[in-house]
């Protein structure tokens, strides 16, 4: 989503919405920085960062940032713990 279809679809819907935008990426990724996607309280979203392996984790961060009203940095490293490869494996969106 660019920034003409975020504000379209915040004026298209009345509903709390929080806006989740990839900030850094470092090796492979689904989608690159700048990409953005709203995440709404009511459990439904427009948008993508990932194939699908990320939005059910940020959508349990949309209350807290709601109420707060204030920013939160999510940091997802995909490495796997014995990463032999210097961060090249094959992953969601490779």
């Amino acid at each position: 989503m660019d920034v003409y279809d975020i504000l379209s679809e915040v004026a298209r819907h009345d509903e709390p919405s929080v806006l989740a935008t990839v900030i850094y990426v470092e090796g492979h990724a689904y989608r690159k920085a700048g990409a953005m996607m709203l995440l709404r309280l009511d459990g439904t979203s427009s948008g993508s960062i990932s194939p699908g392996c990320l939005e059910a984790d940020l959508f349990e961060y949309v209350p807290a940032v709601w109420d707060s009203k204030r920013t939160q940095v999510v940091e997802y490293d995909m490495r796997p713990a014995d990463d032999f490869g210097w961060g090249r494996r094959l992953a969601a969106g490779d």
